[in-house]
């Protein structure tokens, strides 16, 4: 059976012009994890959605995309270098990246405190406790996770979802006692980041006993870490300010319908996301100049899959979304049109290939032109047009985003080309 499969497996190859056996071997693990992450993100958002109250989940998402840009405050680019690394051989970078990004933490820990201050002077203790929680253990979480960082350079994808099959349940159970007993937002927040830190730092030790990885620190790495918080700076003040501007223009309830609304293309961002995080420990050690000719036909190709998944999605969503979600009718239109922004994914592809090979001045203009254009365009379109604003300006910063680009991969230079990176076997065959 095993060679029947190797046999289909190298004769995709021919259409592919893909290591389909390595995506295979790999990416089963990969999309077992991945499925496994999809199934509790729902049923929390489907217990959240119907046991709180519309204003109550909208609070809730409202923190949680403050606590997201407040990580940008530590060197949150040092897990994609840590992973660069790790597939270059440099394996001691998990110990000394966990010490580093603990010291940096300290950047959340002042922010929270200081966002906690803003809401307490403002009469809203409620959040101002929230933001408390936040900058106690988001340090912890932040730090702790870069495991997972470590064991995708590795490429041990099996071990990433075996040694901590155990810890991702861990918060939904958590979360589910808690809406058992209150619909307490505050309450909720502490649950969900005491157990998703208490979980990640059991299961980072359990990754130290079996690798036992070195304890050396590379410069290269740091560096390049920081050039790529940098860019996390913009990119995750872009992806979550929406949420923030929402709550801002239009109130916690709207935030809780377009929350629901983003779910479905939420996790199917993330298959691409999967495939990328297979693909970037390979990248890392291949030609620039293959990948420009070998790459495009892959995202095309992707790309034509997206779009028919995107299809069966905008069919199905009438008919789920009522079942899972009956408090939020609205959401139907919202999500049908946000599944047009799916066929704009499978381009992240180049922005990956942009960071394995430090093409550091277009990840910089990409960023931050980005992040402005989105952020320019929510601004403009929220007062107007309701959460429709909010939708139109995310596609087209999608669209505008897959185009820049595109561009920057097609004239990307390598600054190391030759003796660091892996020579093909075949110009045709790539992942």
């Amino acid at each position: 059976m095993r060679q029947i499969v190797k046999k289909i497996l190298s004769f995709s190859e021919r259409y592919t012009k893909t290591d389909m056996t390595y995506l295979v071997k790999g990416g089963f693990w990969l999309m077992v994890s991945y499925i496994f992450q999809i199934g509790i993100g729902v049923i929390t958002t489907i217990a959240l959605a119907n046991f709180l109250p519309k204003e109550s989940l909208g609070t809730y998402q409202f923190i949680l995309s403050i606590a997201a840009i407040l990580s940008v405050f530590t060197l949150s680019g040092l897990g994609t270098a840590i992973t660069r690394a790790v597939a270059r051989g440099h394996e001691g970078v998990l110990r000394s990246g966990v010490r580093t990004k603990l010291k940096w933490s300290v950047g959340i820990v002042i922010a929270s405190g200081a966002t906690s201050l803003y809401y307490y002077l403002n009469d809203n203790s409620s959040l101002a406790t929230a933001f408390l929680v936040v900058g106690t253990f988001a340090p912890f979480i932040e730090s702790f996770k870069l495991y997972i960082n470590y064991l995708h350079g590795k490429e041990a994808f099996r071990d990433n979802l075996l040694l901590g099959a155990w810890r991702k349940p861990l918060p939904l159970i958590a979360i589910l006692v808690a809406l058992y007993f209150t619909d307490n937002v505050i309450i909720l927040i502490f649950v969900y980041f005491s157990s998703n830190a208490i979980s990640l730092i059991a299961v980072y030790y359990s990754v130290l006993r079996k690798y036992n990885p070195p304890k050396q620190s590379d410069a290269e790495t740091l560096q390049l870490s920081k050039h790529l918080s940098i860019f996390s700076l913009v990119t995750i003040t872009a992806t979550h300010i929406d949420k923030i501007l929402i709550w801002h223009f239009l109130g916690a309830t709207a935030v809780a319908g377009y929350t629901i609304a983003q779910l479905g293309t939420k996790y199917s961002g993330g298959f691409i996301n999967t495939v990328s995080v297979l693909v970037l420990p390979k990248v890392s050690r291949r030609d620039l100049y293959t990948l420009q000719q070998t790459l495009p036909r892959k995202v095309r190709l992707f790309t034509a899959l997206m779009i028919l998944g995107a299809g069966v999605y905008i069919l199905a969503v009438p008919f789920i979304f009522p079942l899972l979600f009956p408090q939020y009718p609205e959401s139907v239109a919202f999500t049908q049109v946000l599944a047009i922004g799916l066929i704009f994914i499978p381009l992240s592809a180049y922005s990956k290939v942009l960071t394995a090979h430090k093409q550091l001045r277009a990840q910089y203009i990409l960023s931050i032109s980005n992040a402005l254009i989105k952020i320019i365009l929510l601004y403009t379109l929220l007062p107007l047009y309701g959460v429709w604003g909010a939708i139109y300006a995310i596609l087209a910063t999608e669209l505008v985003s897959s185009i820049t680009v595109r561009y920057f991969f097609a004239i990307a230079k390598s600054p190391s080309r030759g003796s660091s990176e892996e020579p093909l076997e075949s110009p045709d065959r790539d992942v």
